[in-house]
């Protein structure tokens, strides 16, 4: 994977490429002068490459009229309206679809964060979260499980699709616990449709969300060919079933750095999730150690 290709696995793209076009509408004020032409041009042209290859998903209304905007813009400013009221009112709307785009994504962006220690933490995966033997490689649960101290159950089977939990939902149990879900990937590979691929973490998470529990899904990197299909599932169902999401940009990155054969990470990447979980309940971990010292 290039450097390119990381860059719009991570979400990077879309949030530059709508920042892009929020800049161009202020600059194209002075659209008359050959250094701001430029710049608005390129910054248009770049900003909308970035947006409609991304594989983030913007609503059909915003998308709709950001690219009705731009241009809109485009043309006025080509036939002379740089200070035309109509021009003005299309550089708001503009600038405001491409803020309005970057912020919806921002949300995402920020890490988990988990509030208590949990008694158990149970990981169901696919191919990311579980090691193939002819690879011979520690997966990050097992790690995690080593290096937090904390009671790890990993049921993660390589290859596993959404639908494969659902029947073994059972697995999962108690209260006071963290549910970690590391799915999409192969779906995204077997090509799963998304429907289907909504149907089963729904149902999958039905079945084990309730209150005394927290769950956590990685949000797996999409390409530009599904739309960001498979992320749009994972945020909906998420907010649906109050779960926590690991944001795409950091999983993409230990995939872009660590990949090594089909979805699997090298030894390096498995110690890099397992250090990012780790590093979501830290704080917690270290109060707990210390109630524990002084008692």
């Amino acid at each position: 994977m290039g450097l390119f290709a990381f860059f719009i696995l991570s979400g990077a793209s879309y949030a530059a490429g709508n920042l892009l076009i929020a800049a161009a509408a202020p600059l194209s004020i002075f659209y008359e002068k050959k250094l701001f032409k430029a710049l608005v041009r390129v910054f248009l042209i770049v900003g909308l490459i970035f947006v409609m290859f991304s594989p983030a998903s913007m609503s059909k209304a915003i998308s709709a009229i950001l690219i009705l905007s731009v241009f809109s813009l485009f043309f006025a400013l080509q036939l002379g309206a740089v200070k035309m009221g109509f021009t003005h009112i299309v550089r708001i709307i503009m600038a405001l679809c491409a803020l309005l785009a970057f912020w919806q994504e921002l949300k995402y962006w920020k890490s988990p964060s988990i509030s208590f220690v949990p008694e158990k933490i149970f990981v169901l995966g696919g191919s990311l979260s579980s090691a193939e033997e002819k690879l011979k490689l520690k997966p990050w649960p097992e790690i995690f499980k080593e290096n937090s101290k904390l009671n790890v159950l990993n049921y993660s089977v390589p290859g596993a699709l959404a639908s494969h939990y659902v029947e073994k939902a059972e697995v999962v149990y108690g209260d006071n616990i963290l549910v970690i879900i590391e799915c999409g990937a192969d779906d995204i590979k077997m090509k799963t449709p998304p429907p289907e691929f909504r149907k089963s973490l729904e149902s999958l998470m039905a079945k084990i969300a309730r209150t005394g529990r927290m769950i956590l899904i990685f949000e797996i990197p999409e390409y530009p060919d599904t739309r960001g299909a498979y992320s749009k599932i994972i945020r909906e169902t998420a907010a649906k079933f109050g779960a926590q999401i690991i944001p795409r940009r950091l999983i993409a990155k230990i995939i872009y750095e660590h990949q090594k054969e089909s979805l699997a990470l090298d030894q390096e990447g498995n110690l890099k999730i397992a250090n990012l979980i780790k590093s979501f309940i830290a704080e917690n971990m270290n109060n707990s150690n210390k109630s524990h010292e002084n008692k």
